[in-house]
C-alpha cells in the first residue's frame, strides 16, 4: 500500500507541475530557462511514477487484473498521463 500512496503522491505532484508548466508557458517562451526546467521536472516526476506504478503492478496480481481490466497498462505506463485521485 506504502507504494500505493507514493503513486499517489507523484499524480498530485504531476498536476501541480502541469499547471506550472502551463503558466509559465503563457508568460515565456519555450527556450526559456524556467520553462525548460519546469518541462524536466515534469518529466521526471512522469517517470517516477511510471516506475511506482510498474512496481505495485508487478507486486499485485488484483492491482495488474484491475489496471489491465480499465487502462491500457502499457500506454500508461509509458505516458504516465492520467490522473488518480
Amino acid at each position: 500500500m506504502n507504494r500505493y500512496n507514493r503513486c499517489l503522491q507523484l499524480s498530485s505532484r504531476i498536476s501541480e507541475a502541469e499547471l506550472s508548466l502551463l503558466q509559465l508557458e503563457k508568460r515565456y517562451l519555450p527556450k526559456w530557462p524556467k520553462v525548460i526546467e519546469a518541462q524536466e521536472l515534469l518529466n521526471i516526476l512522469k517517470t517516477q511514477f511510471s516506475e511506482e506504478l510498474e512496481k505495485v503492478l508487478n507486486n499485485s496480481p488484483e492491482e495488474m487484473a484491475f489496471w489491465e481490466e480499465n487502462f491500457d497498462v502499457d500506454d500508461t505506463l509509458m505516458t504516465a498521463s492520467f490522473p488518480i485521485r
